[in-house]
């Protein structure tokens, strides 16, 4: 009888290790790339390069903080919607394909008004080159 019990709980704990350790290692291997980025650019930028990268590290490790979380609740939401209301998941799916269009050209929209910006010279932090 405990054969049969923990055969449902082994095929879910390898289903989830076989998710988690796939997570861990792009972590990890985000951190690596981060160490090995600033290594490189001490190296060819110097002392501004590194403290750039060190100032804006948090903010990068912020928007894939909040990008995962985002989309890991948004699955499990989904995930349950789908159990428990399967005809409404068919129309939520309509929601999720209009999406994906919608980020794109919101972030399309965004380059190309930071290329202009840079392009007038309306960047932040932007002075003029100094001629002679």
């Amino acid at each position: 009888m405990k054969k049969i019990a923990a055969a449902p709980r082994l095929k879910t704990c390898r289903a989830f290790y076989a998710c988690v350790i796939p997570s861990v290692l792009a972590f990890a291997l985000s951190g690596v790339y981060t160490i090995v980025d600033g290594f490189f650019v001490g190296r060819s930028v110097g002392d501004i390069g590194l403290s750039t990268i060190n100032i804006a590290y948090p903010v990068v490790s912020l928007l894939q903080a909040l990008g995962t979380g985002i989309g890991m609740g948004g699955a499990v939401m989904y995930t349950l919607l789908l159990l428990f209301l399967p005809r409404v998941a068919g129309m939520e799916q309509a929601g999720v394909w209009w999406s994906m269009p919608l980020a794109q050209m919101l972030t399309a929209a965004a380059a190309v008004v930071l290329k202009i910006r840079t392009d007038r010279g309306l960047a932040p932090g932007y002075t003029e080159p100094q001629k002679g």
